[in-house]
């Protein structure tokens, strides 16, 4: 006989089938041997929730700089559908901040990439005053913001 619908739709169930005797044996003939009822698990690879993987929103603008000296920008973003089942799950920050001045002199990126530390000059010849030598600024140190 066929199997009987799963107990449950999702993460593991119980189902069952049944069998008759079909001719009783005679005086001289051999019994039905064996359970007239036999069980099954079913449904354990199925998820009750469905697997969707994280979506994050997109980054939120760069705040202004919020000192002139040593200050730092903000931005976020959100969740816009988390992960689930054997989805992907969101990784990765909610916030980022960014050193900025906005100070004279000091440079400003809209969408940064890089910070440069300004204590760290080592030539600063944009004046030209050096004869020969090109305009341009060292960078004793730089760091690269991911």
């Amino acid at each position: 006989q066929e199997w009987e619908q799963c107990s449950a739709s999702c993460k593991g169930g119980v189902t069952f089938r049944n069998r008759k005797i079909k001719r009783q044996a005679t005086d001289c003939g051999k019994q039905a041997s064996g359970l007239s009822q036999q069980h099954a698990a079913c449904n354990n690879d199925v998820e009750c929730e469905p697997s969707t993987d994280c979506v994050f929103g997109e980054w939120e603008a760069w705040s202004g700089c919020s000192m002139a000296c040593d200050g730092v920008k903000r931005r976020s973003r959100t969740i816009l559908q988390a992960g689930a089942g054997h989805g992907k799950y969101c990784i990765g920050p909610l916030k980022q901040t960014y050193p900025c001045s906005t100070g004279t002199g000091l440079l400003e990126f809209s969408s940064p990439s890089m910070y440069l530390h300004l204590d760290k000059l080592e030539i600063n010849n944009l004046a030209g005053d050096q004869p020969g030598e090109p305009r341009e600024m060292r960078f004793g140190e730089v760091t690269e913001m991911r």
